[in-house]
């Protein structure tokens, strides 16, 4: 997928100026995730059961926002890694970390993957993060699960 007008209009200093505000990503408990509005939400009522915080591009009313760049922006606001079907947020992580700006981390989802394995994903992360006292495990990383 091409990446949209207004993500490839922002300039470098729009962009730092976006990821570094707050300049300090929170500090959650826990794991937090949150779900893109054009990725798959089918995991999403069963990630809400687990010890995680959860929420939606829609729930944050966000939805129909044209920048992929401001709705990662507002997921590391939250401390959340973001959910995505779009191939385009690797090339957005690709510039953001050739400038040397973070996000809470990018989980892309092939499309009609099994709800299934992103909940055991995400068990597996809690884990993970229980074992080593830190919940923003995903921090500035791209994962791509297939």
């Amino acid at each position: 997928m091409p990446i949209n007008p207004p993500d490839r209009a922002l300039t470098e200093s729009e962009l730092k100026s976006l990821f570094t505000d707050p300049p300090v990503r929170p500090e959650r408990p826990v794991p937090a995730y949150m779900f893109d509005e054009g990725a798959d939400q089918t995991a999403l009522p069963i990630m809400r059961a687990l010890p995680a915080f959860v929420t939606s591009v829609q729930a944050q009313n966000l939805a129909g926002l044209a920048s992929d760049f401001q709705v990662l922006a507002h997921a590391r606001s939250l401390g959340c890694t973001l959910i995505v079907n779009d191939k385009t947020f690797k090339k957005h992580h690709d510039r953001l970390m050739s400038m040397e700006l973070g996000h809470s981390g990018i989980i892309w989802l092939k499309r009609g993957l099994a709800p299934e394995l992103l909940v055991s994903f995400a068990e597996r992360m809690q884990e993970v993060s229980e074992q080593k006292g830190v919940a923003n495990l995903l921090y500035d990383q791209f994962l791509r699960m297939k």
